[in-house]
């Protein structure tokens, strides 16, 4: 539907119950989660588009809808934010939220707290479900609406589920049919079922735990799919849901898969412009083992106008490590880097005569603040120009210097920005938007005047030290690349700069004196024989120390390297205090390569983490020397 696509990409999102807007375009990439002040009532629109069509805003309002309640149930994983459980049922040994109207009562359970939320008329509660329910315990929930899946699972079977998110949620086209299996850990005699409300009974199959049933071809729209068991199919206690989505069939236009023989995989699934050729976006490319396919990266402006293109032969399949290879060398193609900061939009097609062809369209997206920059004909230095589409807030600008990299300084917002010879950090903000960006070196200046290692001051070691040493990293990390690959080098430089700052807090002594020595070193030049020793010294760091060494050739992938260095330091993490050691290894090498990362944390759970390695050093000891230890393309950020 191209009037929706244009819609999103040139309109605001409005949300119901959140006070701020989405800026315009931003459906289309990934956009910070949006805070609710009030619960959206299930009949409104969940979300509407300023200035689109009535045909556009109906649509949205038929797709993009609220669950009903009157609960709503969340269940928490860990290191994720809390994700809906659309068929309203827990399981035992889980945790969950639950939202309601403050009117409601709650189950009447031990293990159901309050606590507190900041939406207006609603209350939460949490709840940390047994891994045994009692009778009374399983009553309480199926009295207030929640299932309660113990004895009984829905899941999809036979044609393969568009999505199945393994917890309640299965999708499937319009027109094929919907088949299902129910599984009995006691098998019943009778079984009750209800689709979208309407009753239905069956005789249970005896002997069996499993029964499978077709449902036929359903219209689209959204079904609701309840099953419930018990001994005589009457008074059922016991129950579980499946809530099936059937769709009408996509039709790809030009810019999908329009080759079967080639697949072209994206992560995230629309990525920017700015994801795109700063490597933040990854691509996977499937097609026939071994074969040769032709890449072609077409820059285009707002118009639509070719800017620059760009042939070369690949190999297929493309995995993400070898797109990251890929990407780096387009940057440093001279007629994509020329114009990349004047284009709107890329486009790349994989194509292969005879077997087929995919493309993949990025936009720079609307930005209501961004940097231009461009080269100084003068003295081949470059200057930033800021375009402001904002609302007419006041623009503060901040420049920090890779020399001093989270000193910043003040700069006019209505002016050129020059940018000195060893280039830097320029920042544009105000209450609605944030633009960073790299300031690429001179790189004729930077011959004559040689590097400079970035200087990070710091204080004392504490939690607030830490976190502001994260936050100055990630400032530097999200920024946009801008064409000139020098640019990459010099963040990369400011980047290991802090990393080393940070580990040099945390590990006063010999190890911040060799992270000062190895701050100037390319990563084959450091000494690794001098990193295993200043481990530690008592025994129990000397083993830990050479289990790491005798490994690092295994850890070729970051999930290698997590699991290995939890088992090499597995003794180390746990008797520091951590409460678990898998996520402790995940941790304290995040800290060790790629500080940022921590800030996805929950702050009591990254804080809890942070106090055992201020109180036992050798733990960011032990990780950094598997970092240095291990490829770039592996302890470049675990992730």
């Amino acid at each position: 539907m191209p009037q929706l696509y244009e819609a999103l990409r040139n309109s605001r999102a409005i949300v119901t119950g959140a006070r701020q807007e989405i800026p315009t375009s931003g459906l289309l990439y990934a956009t910070p989660p949006i805070e609710l002040t009030r619960w959206p009532a299930p009949p409104q629109p969940f979300l509407q588009l300023r200035r689109a069509s009535d045909e556009v805003n109906l649509l949205l309002a038929e797709q993009c809808r609220i669950t009903q309640g009157p609960w709503w149930v969340f269940r928490q994983k860990p290191g994720a934010p809390a994700g809906e459980v659309k068929g309203k049922f827990v399981r035992p040994g889980a945790s969950y939220f639950i939202l309601g109207d403050q009117a409601l009562s709650p189950p009447r359970l031990d293990w159901c707290v309050k606590v507190d939320i900041a939406l207006e008329g609603m209350s939460a509660y949490v709840m940390s479900v047994p891994a045994t329910l009692s009778e009374a315990d399983s009553t309480a929930l199926v009295e207030a609406g929640i299932s309660v899946v113990s004895d009984v699972r829905v899941r999809p079977v036979g044609v393969v589920a568009g999505r199945w998110d393994g917890d309640g949620v299965a999708e499937w086209l319009s027109g094929e049919p919907v088949l299902i299996a129910i599984h009995a850990e006691h098998s019943p005699k009778k079984l009750g079922l209800r689709i979208n409300g309407d009753p239905y009974f069956l005789d249970w199959p005896e002997g069996e735990s499993e029964l499978f049933l077709s449902l036929g071809e359903l219209p689209a729209g959204t079904h609701e799919i309840v099953v419930s068991v018990d001994s005589n199919g009457e008074n059922s206690k016991t129950e579980g849901s499946l809530l099936a989505i059937i769709r009408d069939p996509d039709v790809h236009n030009e810019t999908g898969l329009a080759g079967e023989g080639i697949r072209l995989r994206s992560f995230p699934a629309q990525p920017s412009l700015p994801e795109l050729w700063d490597g933040r976006a990854l691509l996977e490319i499937d097609g026939p083992s071994d074969a040769g396919a032709e890449l072609a990266l077409t820059l285009r402006d707002s118009s639509g106008a070719q800017l620059a293109i760009h042939h070369q032969n690949l190999r297929v399949p493309v995995t993400s490590s070898d797109w990251q290879s890929i990407v780096a060398r387009l940057r440093e193609q001279p007629q994509i880097a020329r114009h990349y900061d004047a284009a709107d939009t890329a486009e790349l097609a994989v194509s292969k005569a005879g077997v087929g062809f995919a493309t993949l369209r990025c936009e720079r997206g609307f930005q209501g603040l961004r940097w231009v920059v461009s080269t100084r004909h003068r003295d081949n230095g470059y200057i930033a120009r800021l375009i402001d589409r904002t609302d007419g807030d006041p623009v503060e600008v901040v420049f920090y210097p890779v020399e001093r990299p989270l000193d910043g300084q003040p700069q006019p917002a209505d002016q050129e920005f020059s940018g000195p010879p060893r280039g830097g950090l320029l920042v544009a903000s105000n209450e609605q938007d944030q633009a960073a960006q790299i300031i690429p070196p001179d790189a004729n200046q930077l011959i004559g005047t040689g590097n400079a290692t970035p200087s990070i001051p710091t204080t004392q070691k504490s939690l607030v030290e830490c976190t502001r040493l994260m936050k100055g990293h990630q400032l530097w990390k999200s920024a946009q690349l801008p064409a000139h690959p020098f640019g990459v080098r010099e963040r990369r430089r400011v980047l290991d700069a802090i990393t080393g700052a940070l580990v040099g807090l945390l590990t006063p002594g010999k190890w911040a004196s060799f992270e000062g020595q190895i701050a100037t070193q390319a990563a084959a030049d450091v000494d690794l024989d001098r990193a295993q020793a200043l481990v530690g010294e008592s025994p129990a760091h000397r083993v830990a120390a050479e289990a790491i060494a005798n490994h690092l050739w295994e850890w070729d992938t970051r999930a290698l390297l997590i699991e290995g260095f939890s088992e090499a330091a597995g003794a180390l993490i746990s008797s520091s205090g951590m409460p678990n050691k898998l996520k402790g290894a995940r941790f304290l090498l995040q800290l060790a390569s790629s500080p940022s990362e921590l800030l996805e944390w929950e702050t009591a759970e990254r804080n809890v983490y942070l106090r055992a390695v201020m109180t036992d050093p050798v733990l960011v000891r032990a990780a950094r020397f598997a970092v240095l230890g291990t490829v770039e393309e592996v302890a470049g950020g675990v992730g």
